[in-house]
């Protein structure tokens, strides 16, 4: 187990944590700066004032403050989508001044039982502490006398020895911590002019110094060694935990125990940074805040810098991030703890798979740029001039059975139009498929353009019945079928992708009436179009952001003006709104955030809608 390993360890075992609401829905990059959480001001007031947030939370459920805007506080995931989405509610509900003070008091009211047990249990804990530190000022004050003549050198085990102390009590009872930092503490003070020649080295210079009589399981016996630990332990926790974590290699030994000095120095400070900023984070929400918008920065960051590899889960589970940060690791589980709307290990899921998607589709089209450019190479042409003179007395009807007799392979990689990547093949056989293709592509070019001439509707029509029948189709050996399946595919592509999106109903539900040529040319065109879109808009935050949120504004002046009923859905209303289809095609994205906020305007709608019957 790595010493990494060992600091996630320690956080989980102490509880730690910090940080509230997700970053707005402004654009982030990794050139951008910390973005600022506009419900922040509201968090801050109502987890300062609990009372207040209890209050102001009663009020808002009776005013119905949530329903009116489309929101079903009940539901976790709702909250979830605003908490970290809450630019898209505010944009949604201009000139709304209720819903952050609103959301704000319902989080806080939220967390208030889980924070005040909290507050116990700290409460408790530092009232121990108070009757430990009395214990400790009585010891020492006694022992300092009793010990004035005690050189440093000899001080510590003859007091371990003379006040019983065990070097590892078990039970580690309150007596017996209290009588060990009372004689850690008259060591420290003895030792100081030791001790402060050893601070003016640096951490690597006094861990190559340590003596090898430090290296051995009783070194916490040894006054010289106590010394180095105590200045190794007041350097390290000097750093962050960040930076701690960085330095795990060199403390390898912390798995074994007993520790070695720098090992033991080095878990005593990542407890005691771990503990304070738990503790800080737990009582000052304005500190909280700051740390979660550094996390969703930071690992955002390092999501869109990872490749991930849907065999490698890893990259696909939210702690395999956390744990490259530890202060994030705190601040999720003090989320988690005080049962906010959101914690970082639901924004680190969507961020992933997002990130995953936007991968996969800069693949697909990587392997259609290198496709291409192998189109245009000198192997292909001179493969093409050939096959063009051997079979240059061949009609085109009978081309494709032609070749599938002189090459014998899988016929379907030539004339299917599938184009498979260039790594899963020999490159002799893609160059064959490329240049099989071209020539039969020349032959039929003349006839696929007089039928391009014609409507889509026209072109369907005429589809010969030996091309309708789905289970009669020999895409192999039909010629005919191809020149038709081209002549659409060249119809479609000459549409925009709105207009192939308005005629979805229409070629989508072809197969099902024999006409599965017509869905396939269909549906591989307007897959390709969504698929450029989504590169697009993936590729660029900024552009991506100012697009969702012009669809957003152009769907909500729809639905204002429509009537809504509850068979209505997101993407029905995507169709009818300018630029909104790259939000709700089958390659969308943003597409939870963009189906939970459109169901938001729905049920606005609807609600609207309600209340006017009543009033009638």
């Amino acid at each position: 187990m790595h010493l990494r390993t060992s600091i996630i360890l320690s956080l989980s075992v102490l509880s730690l944590g910090a940080c509230i609401s997700n970053p707005s829905s402004a654009p982030t990059s990794s050139s951008s700066s910390t973005p600022i959480n506009p419900f922040a001001k509201d968090y801050i007031y109502y987890f300062e004032h609990l009372d207040e947030a209890k209050a102001k939370n009663e009020q808002c459920l009776k005013d119905g403050v949530f329903k009116k805007v489309g929101v079903d506080m009940e539901n976790a995931d709702e909250r979830q989508m605003i908490a970290e989405y809450p630019d898209d509610i505010l944009m949604l509900n201009p000139g709304n001044n209720e819903l952050s003070p609103c959301f704000a008091a319902w989080t806080a009211n939220n967390a208030a039982e889980p924070l005040r047990k909290w507050q116990e249990e700290n409460k408790k804990k530092e009232e121990l502490n108070q009757k430990f530190e009395k214990q400790v000022i009585r010891l020492k004050t006694e022992w300092e006398k009793k010990y004035a003549n005690e050189d440093w050198n000899t001080f510590y085990p003859e007091a371990l020895r003379k006040e019983s102390v065990q070097t590892r009590n078990r039970k580690n009872r309150l007596e017996d911590r209290a009588k060990r930092e009372a004689i850690d503490r008259i060591f420290v003070d003895k030792a100081e002019p030791f001790l402060n020649e050893l601070k003016t080295k640096n951490i690597e210079t006094l861990t190559k110094e340590i003596p090898q009589s430090c290296r051995k399981g009783a070194w916490d016996l040894i006054p010289s060694c106590k010394a180095y630990y105590h200045v190794l332990k007041e350097k390290l926790s000097e750093k962050t935990l960040s930076e701690l974590a960085g330095m795990e290699k060199q403390y390898k030994g912390a798995k074994h125990l007993p520790a070695t000095v720098q090992s033991a120095a080095y878990r005593s400070a990542v407890e005691g940074n771990s503990e304070k900023m738990d503790k800080a984070l737990m009582l000052d929400y304005r500190k909280l805040n700051t740390e979660y918008m550094k996390c969703t920065k930071k690992i955002g960051d390092k999501i869109a810098a990872t490749e991930s590899q849907i065999n490698n889960t890893e990259h696909f589970t939210p702690s395999f991030y956390l744990e490259l940060y530890p202060e994030c690791v705190i601040t999720n589980q003090v989320m988690e703890r005080l049962e906010l709307p959101t914690d970082l290990n639901k924004v680190i899921d969507s961020a992933v798979w997002i990130n995953f998607g936007k991968q996969t589709r800069e693949t697909e089209a990587n392997s259609e740029k290198e496709w291409k450019q192998l189109e245009k190479t000198p192997e292909v042409a001179q493969a093409k001039t050939i096959l063009a003179q051997k079979y240059a007395q061949t009609p085109w009807q009978n081309f494709i059975s032609t070749v599938e007799k002189d090459y014998p392979v899988n016929m379907a990689d030539i004339f299917s139009g599938t184009e498979e990547k260039p790594k899963q093949k020999q490159k002799q056989h893609q160059i064959m498929v490329i240049a099989l293709n071209q020539v039969f592509t020349d032959k039929i070019q003349p006839l696929v353009d007089e039928l391009a001439k014609n409507s889509i509707d026209k072109l369907i029509a005429e589809i010969p019945a030996s091309c309708r029948d789905e289970g009669k189709i020999d895409w192999l050996a039909d010629s005919q079928c191809k020149v038709y399946s081209r002549a659409l595919s060249k119809k479609f592509q000459n549409q925009t992708l709105e207009e192939l999106s308005a005629s979805k109903d229409k070629y989508e539900n072809k197969d099902e009436d024999g006409f599965l040529l017509v869905y396939v040319a269909y549906s591989s065109v307007l897959h390709e179009k969504e698929r450029k879109q989504y590169l697009e808009l993936s590729n660029d935050n900024t552009k991506r952001e100012a697009a969702y949120r012009q669809c957003l504004k152009n769907i909500s002046g729809i639905i204002e003006k429509s009537y809504v009923s509850e068979e209505d859905t997101a993407s029905s209303y995507a169709r009818r709104a300018p630029g909104c289809l790259a939000f709700s095609s089958s390659l969308p994205v943003e597409e939870s955030r963009f189906d939970y906020f459109t169901k938001t305007l729905l049920n606005k709608k609807r609600f609207q809608q309600a209340s006017a019957v009543k009033q009638n």
